[in-house]
């Protein structure tokens, strides 16, 4: 394997033409309607009425599709022995 090949599956492949949609938590949803000054509480189904109330998305699609590659994560023992 060349040294090209070896760095590209080093680091993460970004791919650039999908994008992810992400539920926002419970406790994000409540952060984003306390900037708005609303006083949230109850369960989720509550705290999802008020966010459609105000027009505040449940849905976050603003990060890319990532590719999973070898940089940055752990490595086991047989895989540093190597």
């Amino acid at each position: 394997m060349s040294k090209e090949e070896r760095e590209t599956k080093w680091k993460d492949l970004v791919i650039s033409n999908k994008m992810i949609n992400q539920k926002l938590a419970k406790v994000e949803l409540f952060l984003k309607l306390q900037e708005h000054s609303v006083i949230a509480t109850g369960n989720i189904t509550n705290i999802k009425k008020l966010c459609r109330e105000k027009g505040i998305p449940l849905v976050e699609t603003d990060k890319p599709k990532i590719q999973p590659r070898w940089e940055g994560k752990q490595k086991g023992m047989l895989q540093v022995l190597w």
